[in-house]
């Protein structure tokens, strides 16, 4: 469960969908605002004054510019980026995906988009069948988030042209796998090699014949839940076992490699290989 919620929160879809789901709200409650009659000046200044042809032309310009500068921007971006994870590390990508800046500024387009859209939808023009309708506040409120996008931008631009320098790509990198190592080993787990000289991979835990758990599928290690490991070790049916892990976290696993080792080898059963 932690894995999948980990794997939400660093997409780039995650914020971007809630976004959507903001600005339709937000749509949809503010073109039923009736326009003030009796606001004070700087009320009418702000609020947009013109008729349903001149709301459309301007919510129609926000909506193309904010799609061509989302398009454009994260575009060359991921350009610059593939580029910069060629001299330092692919993990400039994956960095890339999770921030939070980078996440946060694409849903504020994209929300903003969703919003403009859907507010613009809603203007109608005086016809025999049909009344003029034009929501003076949602306009208002759409130049607004025209104002935050632009403000995001900067913001974007400012973030991604120090997130691909050499000193802030070691310091984020440094802090994240301290940050993983905290999270995957918090404690002391099992107990220390009896012989600490002797290779701990290389000795042989106890007599008897050893057999192994493989890999059913191919993929990148990403967590070892230990304390799950050595509570089966306690606990299994054919009595005190052995597990010894072949393979470090973040090394890549082919189907048919070798997971781990266990002693005796008639402890192997579903349950351990499921484990």
């Amino acid at each position: 469960m932690h894995l999948a919620w980990s794997r939400i929160r660093d997409s780039l879809w995650f914020v971007p969908s809630v976004a959507v789901v903001v600005g339709t709200m937000l749509a949809i409650v503010t073109v039923r605002v009736p326009t003030p009659e009796d606001a004070g000046e700087f009320a009418r200044v702000w609020l947009f004054g013109g008729g349903a042809a001149g709301a459309r032309s301007m919510l129609s310009a926000i909506a193309s510019s904010l799609i061509t500068v989302t398009g454009v921007v994260f575009s060359v971006t991921i350009v610059a980026l593939q580029l910069a994870s060629s001299q330092f590390t692919p993990r400039v990508l994956g960095s890339f995906v999770a921030d939070r800046v980078n996440q946060g500024v694409l849903g504020v387009f994209i929300g903003t988009f969703t919003y403009t859209l859907l507010v613009l939808r809603t203007i109608r023009s005086e016809a025999e069948d049909r009344e003029l309708f034009v929501p003076h506040v949602a306009v208002a409120i759409a130049l607004l988030l025209l104002l935050v996008s632009i403000a995001a931008l900067i913001i974007y631009i400012n973030h991604s042209a120090r997130s691909i320098q050499a000193s802030v790509i070691l310091h984020r990198e440094t802090r994240r796998t301290l940050g993983r190592v905290e999270v995957l080993f918090p404690q002391r787990v099992g107990h220390p090699a009896r012989d600490a000289s002797a290779d701990a991979r290389g000795a042989v835990p106890h007599a008897g014949v050893s057999d192994f758990v493989l890999a059913s599928q191919s993929g990148y290690l990403q967590a070892l839940h230990a304390d799950a490991l050595w509570k089966l070790e306690k606990e299994h049916r054919a009595g005190p076992i052995t597990i010894r892990v072949e393979i470090a976290v973040g090394a890549f696993v082919f189907p048919g490699k070798r997971l781990a080792t266990v002693w005796p080898a008639d402890a192997v059963d579903a349950r351990l290989e499921r484990a």
